[in-house]
């Protein structure tokens, strides 16, 4: 289950097929000891991954750097949340954070569904695991190690927590493995965990911003997407409408959303992505936008609704674009918001960086924006008609909260170059 294992048990099979007669029962067992050893080493990088990059401390170059081993009793399990993919992030986020805080390894469990995706999914399906696990301790849990129950899935003896919402984390036992549950950790958000010094949030921190890199796969797939949408990088408008159950609890409609699409989109490209499966919603801002050209994701020949590619290269397309806007409420939103924000500290990170952005410079105003949240160009500041939740509201889940990284030091932020450029 490390990737491993498959390749040992092919290269032992070939060798013994290969064994001759003569020799059969003396270079069969020479064989099955070589393969034995073998597996015993390569079948254990995914815990010797988790071991050898324990880390406690922020060291120059912005990684956690390791100080001991974990023991037994300095584990963190999680059952993964079940909603849809920046729900996911959230929670997983909140795990990271935690880990990297109170020293524990990081248990990720095996695949499983997700709402909005077809396909199976574990975090390391969207996120860098080396970026990861050169950050925090992590273990890669297999199908047979993870109970079919959910009741079932917490080892005996480990301790499991209430709501976040109600619990310091100083306070659990430090000699006991830890177990998060689905709704115990559902749309928490990172920043605002309760029981944590400053070291420990500048580790959390860290942590986040550094272990969760978007695979580059992901980032090509965004480059030829802009590509084939004839736009530019940072020269055009994104709008993220999100209609769904937010139309029925809002009553939206794109009278809504006109005034200011036309107010930061008049006479420049504008992208749509949204969840309208029929391109209505798309066919109304055309008759009524004041923008040079209106595309949308869903125009692209061959991609798929419902896959993690189609999430992640909408995300990433939104974060490209010189102003972008945002359902309020949204944590998809929220997600491409964050992806601004690590782009914003990575530009303003030294000359010493092998790489630097550009942004487009546009006047900052406060400005009325209906029913939506807007991200400015170039400050990647949120501005609406309610100023963002920037603040840790406590005993709450924060979930529409916008992260700020305000604990990381912009010097240490290691930068994916494939999420920002």
């Amino acid at each position: 289950g490390n990737g491993f294992q498959p390749d040992v048990v092919r290269l032992c099979s070939i060798s013994l097929l290969h064994t001759s007669r003569m020799a059969f029962q003396m270079t069969v067992k020479s064989t099955f000891t070589l393969c034995f050893l073998w597996v015993s080493v390569l079948g254990r990088s995914v815990v010797r991954t988790a071991e050898e990059n324990l880390h406690r401390e922020v060291d120059h170059t912005g990684r956690i750097v390791r100080r001991d081993v974990p023991k037994e009793g300095r584990r963190l399990y999680y059952w993964r949340d079940n909603a849809g993919f920046s729900n996911v992030r959230l929670q997983f986020e909140t795990m990271v954070a935690t880990a990297a805080a109170f020293n524990r390894t990081l248990m990720i469990p095996p695949p499983s569904k997700i709402a909005h995706l077809n396909e199976p999914f574990r975090e390391t399906n969207a996120w860098k695991e080396e970026a990861l696990a050169r950050t925090i301790s992590i273990s890669l849990l297999n199908s047979s190690d993870w109970p079919p129950a959910k009741q079932k899935w917490c080892p005996d003896g480990a301790y499991s927590i209430q709501k976040l919402t109600k619990v310091s984390l100083a306070s659990l036992p430090e000699d006991k493995d830890w177990c998060f549950g689905q709704f115990e950790t559902r749309i928490y958000h990172f920043e605002c965990l309760d029981g944590l010094s400053a070291e420990q949030q500048k580790l959390a921190e860290t942590a986040v911003f550094n272990g969760l890199q978007i695979q580059d796969q992901y980032a090509e797939a965004a480059r030829r997407d802009l590509n084939r949408l004839g736009l530019t990088h940072r020269e055009f408008v994104a709008a993220h409408l999100r209609l769904g159950d937010f139309e029925q609890i809002h009553h939206w409609t794109v009278q809504d959303f006109t005034p200011t699409l036309n107010e930061y989109a008049k006479g420049q490209p504008l992208l749509i992505v949204t969840d309208d499966a029929t391109g209505k919603l798309v066919e109304q801002i055309r008759e009524s936008t004041q923008a040079s050209q209106v595309r949308s994701t869903a125009e692209l020949v061959g991609r798929e609704r419902f896959t993690l590619q189609g999430a992640l290269t909408d995300m990433l397309l939104c974060s490209m674009a010189g102003t972008f806007v945002g359902s309020p409420g949204s944590t998809f939103s929220n997600t491409i918001d964050q992806l601004r924000k690590k782009a914003s500290i990575c530009q303003a990170k030294t000359e010493k960086s092998h790489f630097m952005l550009t942004y487009d410079h546009q006047p900052h105003a406060d400005v009325e924006t209906h029913r939506s949240l807007w991200f400015d160009a170039e400050h990647l500041r949120v501005v609406s008609e309610k100023p963002a939740q920037t603040d840790c509201i406590p005993h709450a889940v924060n979930w529409i909260k916008t992260a700020t990284f305000s604990a990381l030091d912009v010097g240490k932020a290691q930068c994916n170059a494939g999420e920002i450029d």
